[in-house]
Order: structure tokens, then sequence, then C-alpha cells
């Protein structure tokens, strides 16, 4: 894993790992727990793809889940709590990832003579490549 980042939900820490490829690993103890599963082994085993866990090569291994795998998870935990990590997901962890500080930029793009102004995002995906999503 390429970058590591900590990151707390009400109170509790969670670890966040960004792979080479873009993806997103979250410590599965963490994640299991916001979401009152109170077994992570029988939630992963039960609600989880096999595809979407890796193991760590520390002496005691972490369980990290992908992005999938958590939205999973967060369908099977009880409503109030699987919004608030939505949440703080989108919030926190993905607006980190977008690379850019401060507001979204205004650009004018006019056509058929209609002036039209978009709120546009910049998101670095690998540089020098940059793609524009509508906010």
């Amino acid at each position: 894993m390429n970058h590591a980042r900590s990151f707390h939900f009400e109170g509790r820490q969670i670890a966040v790992h960004a792979s080479g490829d873009g993806r997103l690993w979250f410590c599965a103890e963490a994640i299991c727990a916001v979401l009152c599963f109170s077994d992570s082994q029988a939630a992963l085993l039960y609600h989880c793809k096999p595809s979407g866990i890796l193991f760590g090569n520390e002496a005691s291994p972490q369980a990290m889940i992908d992005l999938r795998n958590l939205l999973q998870l967060s369908h099977h935990s009880p409503p109030s709590r699987a919004a608030r990590l939505h949440d703080w997901l989108c919030n926190c962890v993905l607006a980190s990832q977008l690379g850019h500080s401060g507001k979204p930029q205004r650009h004018q793009l006019t056509t058929n003579d209609q002036q039209l102004q978009l709120l546009l995002s910049l998101i670095h995906i690998s540089e020098p490549t940059r793609r524009y999503a509508i906010s």
C-alpha cells in the first residue's frame, strides 16, 4: 500500500490506506466496530467478498477491506449508524482523496447563445491527466 492515513469517526481512529491503483482500504476491525458488529471475522465471512479483503504481513496481520465491502457491511448494520458512516465517508475520507483544497471553481459555458454557470471541481487522477466533474 502506498499511502496511509488515519481518520477519526465518532471518537474512533480508522486507518485508511490507498493502494497504487487508487483503491481505498479500510481497517476491517474498526469499520465493524463502528457498524455495531460484535464479531468482525463473522461479519467479513458473511457479508464481504473475498477479493475485497487483504491481510497485512505484520506479526499480527490486520484485515483491510475495500470500499465495496465497507458499503456491503453498512447495508447489514443499523440504519442510523450506516447513515453517519456514509456521511463521514463522503465528507472526510473521499473529500480528502480529491487532491485539492479550497472551494470548487466557477466556470462560464456558452452554448447556443446561452450562458451557463457551472461549478466544477478539479480532480487529480494522475499527473498530468486532469478530469473535471460537475459538482
